[in-house]
């Protein structure tokens, strides 16, 4: 018969998040990410679980542990050491000792180490730049590019780039945010917003990395003339335990408050026209994206949400109970978080979308909501992507998709 035992527990307050940062090594002992001191860090278990050390403080987080040399006992991590809006390569001693940053170049870093731990492969961004993939030695010298994006196509465009930016809110809370300013901007003139939103614990929508198609899609906006904003609230991730634990229980209080803050800022600028306000995110951003809609109605006025999460009591279980509780013992939070409960304040524009094989969120979210409209004599918009799982593509959906999110912003808030 197999013995078992304990040999380390976790708790917190709300909940605990589950990792593979875990390495047992030849000798038994092992290494193991907590945040039990406020932010993730990495610590040296003995084999009984007696704690040896713990190799990395501070406030800021190891993001995931990506490796662990045995014979030179050195452990390679990312972390958010130099910024929350980063993610850069590290290596410590397993038996401590000062922490060396191995990748340099500004914005994010996702790592490979090669078998015999001599060499990298270091797929970089930043906001500027798409993805470069350099070969470098451990110690983060170059050794090859493997591949470089060619700017001469985007510099032609002469698009603008995105700045980031702190917003303070009413309550003294600086918080991450970015904003791209419409193509030949002009300070005297006067420009609708179009906010994408995310705002789920442990995310981040505010980083110094590449964004693919998104970032393409808010350009072609931009060129159209709106200011591109996005502001990562409080519960999202990078900045330490009890930041996410603000979520717990109610995933829509800091989620509206904090854009609704980002919408005051704005309004300080005189170039922004926070009469014009949209809205848009997919999947928890179609959520906030439903939520800004209703509950936030004073502050946004035309939105466009994805996928989107409706109530959490139609989410599944495992993922709803770690950040709201059970049912039973929170029903006034999963009220206040759900947007069925601000359908009667709603007076702008919502489209909403849904794939009708959305396996993730499934489609009786949007459903459910539409129900709830129609009870309230609410008129909105919807369009159903028949047998389209959650990511809404193939047979020409993706492009279908954003072409109706562009009319729709344009129709509704063009310049």
């Amino acid at each position: 018969n197999e013995k078992r035992e304990i040999l380390l527990t976790e708790r917190d307050s709300c909940w605990i998040d589950i990792h593979d940062n875990m390495r047992v090594l030849k000798y038994g002992s092992f290494i193991w990410t907590s945040e039990r001191s406020g932010f993730n860090h990495i610590y040296h278990y003995d084999r009984n679980g007696t704690l040896i050390n713990q190799l990395t403080h501070g406030d800021w987080e190891v993001r995931r542990i990506i490796d662990m040399d045995e014979e030179t006992n050195i452990i390679y991590f990312t972390a958010t050491k130099v910024s929350e809006l980063e993610n850069h390569l590290f290596s410590i001693s397993l038996y401590g000792g000062n922490i060396v940053q191995i990748t340099q170049e500004p914005g994010w870093h996702s790592v490979a180490i090669s078998p015999d731990k001599n060499r990298i492969i270091d797929s970089w961004s930043n906001i500027r730049t798409p993805t470069t993939h350099f070969v470098k030695r451990i110690n983060g010298e170059i050794l090859n590019t493997l591949s470089k994006p060619d700017m001469n196509e985007f510099d032609k465009l002469n698009w603008s780039y995105p700045d980031f930016i702190k917003v303070q809110t009413s309550d003294g809370i600086l918080l991450n945010a970015i904003i791209t300013l419409p193509w030949n901007f002009d300070e005297s003139k006067s420009y609708s917003i179009l906010v994408n939103t995310y705002g789920l614990s442990g995310s981040q929508t505010v980083k110094n990395r590449w964004g693919g198609r998104r970032y393409l899609w808010h350009q072609y906006m931009a060129k159209n003339g709106f200011i591109i904003f996005s502001i990562d609230n409080r519960q999202t991730g990078g900045r330490g335990k009890a930041f996410k634990n603000l979520g717990y229980g109610d995933y829509g209080k800091y989620l509206i408050h904090d854009h609704i803050e980002g919408i005051k800022y704005l309004g300080s600028l005189p170039y922004a026209d926070t009469s014009r306000v949209g809205i848009w995110g997919w999947s928890g951003g179609g959520y906030a994206t439903a939520l800004a809609l209703t509950k936030g109605a004073e502050y946004f006025d035309v939105g466009v949400a994805v996928a989107s999460v409706t109530d959490w009591r139609l989410y599944d279980t495992a993922y709803t109970e770690r950040y709201m509780g059970l049912l039973s013992e929170n029903e006034a939070g999963y009220d206040s978080a759900s947007v069925f409960s601000y359908v009667q304040k709603f007076k702008g524009n919502l489209l909403l979308i849904h794939g009708t094989g959305d396996d993730n969120v499934h489609s009786q979210h949007s459903i459910q909501l539409v129900n709830k409209f129609v009870k309230e004599g609410k008129q909105i918009d919807m369009m159903f992507y028949p047998s389209r799982n959650h990511g809404i593509y193939g047979g020409n959906a993706t492009f279908h998709l954003r072409t109706l999110m562009t009319k729709y912003f344009l129709e509704y808030l063009g310049n």
